[in-house]
């Protein structure tokens, strides 16, 4: 069985500033997502990697729960396991999970109920698959791409919702896919070498998910993504340093590159 949280379990990370919380503005549920700072100190517990969208309803019960926070394939190095593992592409969007309000199903994304991204994902789960019969017992995690959510990653003007995988909600178990009609990550299966991956070509590309037969995942982003990723993002020594020299909260920043800049920050903070 899967770690059960409660949201008194939860409130001391909320208060600590590793954890943020929102509500519906409608429902009593609540959606809680690892923040920054839980980032840039490394203050991975069971409660701050649970919560990357876990949503919990007015009684502490969960009623949507998403992969845990999964990590880089560096971080996991000298600790993965030996048994038969599958590589997915992955896909620079945003994380979809669903949950049920009055009998229909919806999707937030990782901090919102109601940013953009959950609103064009439940938009496109109502019109263009509101004929798929889902399971009120499972979160079906799904990324959603639409043209104005591009990050680096150019799909063109695809709008879509991939579905990435379905999880028991009550146990945390993931269960095996089956064919609902919605598009699926692409499986890769010439890919052997993981420790190669990253150096793979190609810039339309973020990356890969490693995941073996146990469920552990792992991430493998593409050198030339994270390259792109900086570059967009204006990410440099200059900017951490005139962050720091004005006194900023460098969660601004942080909060809107992936997690393979953090120790970096982290590093050109500590030589300032």
């Amino acid at each position: 069985m899967s770690k059960q949280f409660t949201r008194a379990q939860l409130e001391p990370f909320v208060a600590a500033g590793y954890i943020k919380v929102e509500r519906h503005p409608e429902a009593d549920l609540y959606v809680y997502n690892y923040t920054p700072k839980t980032q840039y100190d490394a203050h991975w517990t069971p409660e701050t990697r649970a919560c990357r969208g876990l949503i919990l309803d007015g009684t502490g019960a969960i009623a949507a729960r998403p992969f845990e926070k999964f990590f880089n394939l560096a971080e996991h190095a000298d600790q993965l396991p030996k048994e038969p593992f599958e590589v997915y592409e992955k896909l620079d969007g945003s994380l979809g999970i669903s949950y049920w309000l009055e009998g229909r199903p919806y999707l937030a994304t990782r901090g919102s109920f109601v940013s953009e991204q959950a609103r064009r994902g439940t938009r496109l789960l109502h019109e263009r698959y509101g004929h798929v019969r889902l399971d009120p017992s499972l979160t079906y995690l799904f990324e959603v791409i639409y043209p104005e959510n591009r990050i680096v990653v150019d799909y063109a003007d695809r709008e879509d919702l991939v579905l990435l995988a379905i999880v028991e909600t009550s146990t945390g178990r993931e269960v095996p896919l089956v064919d609902l009609g919605f598009p699926v990550a692409q499986r890769h299966d010439g890919l052997t070498d993981l420790e190669s991956l990253t150096s793979l070509v190609g810039t339309n590309r973020e990356g890969f998910v490693v995941r073996f037969a146990s469920g552990l995942r792992v991430k493998v982003k593409l050198d030339e993504y994270v390259r792109l990723h900086r570059l967009l993002t204006g990410l440099s020594p200059k900017h951490v340093w005139e962050l720091r020299r004005d006194g900023a909260n460098l969660d601004a920043v942080l909060d809107r590159v992936p997690d393979e800049f953090y120790a970096w920050v982290r590093e050109v903070a500590a030589d300032l």
